[in-house]
């Protein structure tokens, strides 16, 4: 609520992202913490929808924006960067704080490079916070951005609840066709190059280990590379391959049958399906890079040095190892620190921080 008009904060947050709750919880979060701002999830930013609500929002909260002007033909991602950007500009000289929460420092295949280092240098230069989920990241940034003290790290939160979590590890494995004694390896979530499946496939096949599965779930969004990691793991009966989308439903079938999790990126800035992995209470293997390694301090898990194929094979066999109640134990502590509503509380004191007398000029008219 504001002190100067006793009317709430208007927050809106925009991405285009379909699959992944974060948006969604991040909005309940703040509704749970600060009942006194108002928080809508919108799609698409625009030139139209700016100067249709710009006299009742106060903060316009950004995602992905690297999405918001992506589409299959050109003619379409140059209208919609060219509305985005006109809506950002017009949201700026209208008054309107901007938040941008930084998912990604650059796009992860190098699509629409123009585009995208315009907007981030737009979003750099505008915005009144930059939010990142980790200090690796915030000092990346810190090099990169003017006035670093608009940078806000607070942590990506858990998806604890979100998806469905009732089938009992022993269902899972009979369902997919798993050895109940196996210790199972398991990589989750849509497939680009960039993931590094190729060597978690390679490492795994180097492994002597009869008792090993390794299942490889999600979409690839390009049928070659499919077909490539398709026959990258032929002749191993110890690898299933899921090559399609998970619906949110099947999720816990995966995790519940899986002892770790296997996140090989070859880059990364921010990592949902890590945080994933943990809010199944499964400890995740990744390499030294981006956030990974403070995740592995605070929960569990393996940490390799990203050096190829044999840093990833020693990585699975020291896995072997790892108690896994233990580490249960100390993900579900990790978890009670990154609750949405705890989070929410964080956000939501950024917002009333950056809003300044955005709402006494709003209610003047």
């Amino acid at each position: 609520m504001s002190a100067s008009t006793g009317q709430p904060l208007q927050v809106a947050l925009f991405s285009t992202v379909q699959l992944n709750p974060y948006v969604q919880l991040l909005a309940d979060g703040v509704r749970a913490a600060a009942p006194d701002i108002q928080v809508t999830c919108e799609g698409r930013l625009s030139l139209g929808w700016v100067q249709r609500n710009r006299r009742q929002a106060d903060i316009l909260h950004i995602h992905w924006p690297e999405l918001q002007y992506a589409g299959a033909r050109a003619r379409a991602r140059w209208r919609r960067f060219i509305s985005f950007m006109a809506g950002l500009a017009l949201a700026r000289q209208a008054g309107l704080r901007l938040v941008y929460t930084v998912h990604n420092l650059n796009q992860h295949e190098g699509r629409d490079a123009l585009f995208n280092a315009l907007a981030n240098a737009a979003l750099f230069a505008w915005a009144d916070a930059l939010h990142v989920h980790d200090e690796v990241t915030a000092e990346a940034l810190r090099r990169q951005v003017r006035r670093p003290e608009r940078i806000h790290v607070i942590p990506h939160g858990s998806y604890v609840g979100c998806y469905p979590d009732s089938v009992s590890r022993q269902e899972a494995r009979r369902l997919l066709g798993l050895p109940q004694e196996a210790f199972v390896y398991l990589m989750l979530g849509g497939l680009r190059p960039y993931k590094g499946a190729e060597e978690l496939i390679e490492a795994f096949r180097s492994l002597d280990d009869g008792a090993a599965r390794l299942i490889i779930a999600g979409h690839a969004h390009a049928p070659a590379y499919a077909a490539s990691l398709q026959a990258l793991a032929q002749g191993d009966a110890r690898i299933l391959m899921f090559l399609e989308h998970v619906p949110d439903e099947r999720v816990q079938y995966f995790m519940k049958a899986a002892d770790v999790c296997v996140l090989p990126y070859r880059q990364v800035t921010t990592s949902g399906a890590a945080v994933l992995a943990l809010s199944f209470r499964k400890p995740i293997v990744v390499p030294a890079i981006g956030p990974f390694p403070a995740l592995v301090q605070a929960a569990a898990g393996i940490c390799y040095e990203p050096a190829g194929v044999p840093a990833l094979r020693q990585a699975l066999e020291e896995a072997r190892a790892l108690e896994i109640e233990r580490a249960g134990q100390a993900i579900a502590a990790y978890l009670e620190t990154i609750a949405w509503e705890r989070l929410g509380a964080k956000h939501a004191e950024v917002y009333r921080r950056i809003a300044g007398g955005r709402e006494a000029r709003r209610a003047g008219g």
